[in-house]
């Protein structure tokens, strides 16, 4: 039995994932149990990973998923494996492109035991590149714009804003770091996998009941190489991937909970398409075509998005 279970996902990313694993290790903790959920990767990873097991025994096992499910359905693997287990209080769901720093886990787990309102707790994300710079302490969301974005990034790693001030905005804990209290799992069954990628952590949060909040812990440090899986860390641009799973997924969230103001996100979809007209970004216009056809049509991708790799010249 573990008190947390950490659920990681993988897909051809190996190499961040034994990264990740070497930081889990240093927690010196005897109560975590580590899955490692793989999503049909096709570079080899469960054989790495096996091999990298097999010089460093530990709390770890892989779960092999088969085919790619997405961030939420690789995650309910892990989620699914953690509720199985009668001592589990928390699942701490982590991005396999994090490093982790030695009090991370210990700082979510203190503050969620003196604070039992708290159901989601989110850590302090720094750019793993940038380490004196934040990446974000949680997220906001106005359905009123149809945008949101991180709280305090870009702030220095060594001057963070205060607590409760980034709490009092606090719309959601972003999911490369988040301490997810057992009952909300048991009663939401796990993330929302209609979504494939992006919005699971919004989508969580909106189903939180009376008496439970959403918090941050500051001395909880993550650093966060961002968008490795999705190809938008190394085009230096949002991939097609990226442009096409956070447009349709902005529909859809709002189908669910703010059905009157869909036209708000359209409004924003429209303004993007603009962008991308000036920009002559070709990829991005067809990634928003293609994204509210699929809205409109009920149709579900999964995986990749392969569209036109750059804009036009």
């Amino acid at each position: 039995m573990a008190l947390v279970h950490v659920v990681i996902v993988n897909w051809n990313g190996w190499a961040d994932t034994v990264e990740c694993l070497e930081s889990l290790y240093r927690l010196d903790r005897d109560d975590v149990s580590i899955a490692v959920c793989d999503n049909g990767s096709t570079d080899g990873s469960v054989g790495r990973l096996t091999e990298w097991l097999g010089g460093h025994p530990g709390p770890v096992t892989i779960v092999e998923n088969g085919t790619n499910l997405g961030f939420a359905g690789g995650c309910n693997a892990g989620i699914a494996r953690a509720l199985r287990d009668p001592g589990c209080h928390y699942v701490w769901l982590l991005n396999n492109d994090t490093v982790v720093a030695q009090g991370a886990l210990t700082a979510l787990v203190a503050l969620m035991e003196a604070e039992p309102d708290i159901a989601i707790c989110g850590s302090t994300l720094l750019f793993h590149h940038r380490p004196e710079v934040v990446q974000g302490l949680g997220g906001w969301f106005s359905p009123w714009i149809g945008r949101g974005g991180h709280l305090g990034h870009n702030c220095a790693a060594d001057d963070l804003p205060d607590r409760a001030a980034i709490e009092a905005q606090l719309d959601y804990v972003i999911g490369a770091s988040m301490l997810v209290r057992r009952a909300v799992f048991e009663r939401t069954g796990g993330l929302g996998e209609d979504y494939f990628l992006y919005y699971e952590e919004l989508d969580l949060a909106r189903q939180l009941v009376s008496g439970e909040r959403q918090a941050w812990a500051p001395a909880s440090l993550v650093y966060h190489k961002e968008g490795r899986s999705i190809g938008t860390a190394s085009q230096g641009r949002p991939s097609d991937t990226s442009r096409y799973y956070l447009q349709v997924n902005l529909l859809r969230f709002y189908r669910r909970y703010y059905p009157w103001l869909l036209p708000i996100a359209f409004a924003r979809l429209a303004r993007e398409a603009a962008r991308a007209g000036i920009d002559r970004d070709m990829a991005a216009l067809a990634a928003g075509w293609l994204a509210v056809r699929d809205f409109l049509s009920n149709t579900s991708r999964v995986g990749p998005i392969h569209l036109q790799s750059e804009p036009a010249p």
